[in-house]
């Protein structure tokens, strides 16, 4: 698993938001890897429960970041995998989608693996009731601020529009799917 860096980058309407798995042929020998760090930064992600997800689960969407999981049943288990610098993102979701930080996960146990955190913000979009224990402030990695209603909502059309501003290429697609409803 390689390093990288995605910057500026606008993900909308997605099912996952990044995955850090290994590949099938890896999964075997995980100590073949090496781990790397994923850096995100200046970006925008927003889980939007799908039609249809994976295995035809209906009306849901899946994790912020998918990280390998001990499976010893499949014959391997988690020692390696990605680290993450998350700096200045919006995350948006409105059901829960996994752990901010994966090594809060008892299943990924290859240690630190949020080595980074600053000025990101995670907006609730999903009724505040159903607000997962996970994403209340408090519990949340250092780095992230947690919004909901309607001030979650429009930091999230503010920051959309700006990028399309920046990205004038992608103009046409600006009106496509914009966040209007809370519940």
């Amino acid at each position: 698993m390689t390093s990288g860096t995605i910057d500026g980058v606008l993900i909308d309407w997605a099912y996952t938001g990044i995955s850090c798995r290994a590949g099938e042929s890896q999964r075997n020998d995980l100590s073949s890897i090496t781990p790397g760090t994923i850096t995100i930064k200046n970006s925008l992600i927003r889980l939007r429960k799908q039609k249809w997800g994976y295995n035809n689960a209906t009306n849901l969407h899946n994790h912020l970041f998918k990280w390998e999981q001990d499976q010893p049943d499949k014959g391997y288990v988690a020692k390696k995998g990605c680290k993450l610098r998350l700096i200045n993102n919006v995350f948006m979701v409105d059901q829960n989608a996994g752990y901010l930080d994966p090594a809060q996960n008892p299943k990924v146990n290859y240690g630190q693996v949020l080595v980074e955190s600053s000025n990101n913000i995670l907006i609730w979009s999903g009724p505040e009731s159903a607000l997962p224990n996970s994403y209340k402030q408090a519990n949340l990695p250092s780095g992230f601020t947690l919004k909901m209603g309607s001030e979650g909502a429009s930091i999230w059309n503010t920051r959309r529009n700006q990028w399309f501003d920046y990205y004038k290429q992608f103009g046409l697609f600006q009106n496509y799917r914009t966040f209007q409803k809370l519940y």
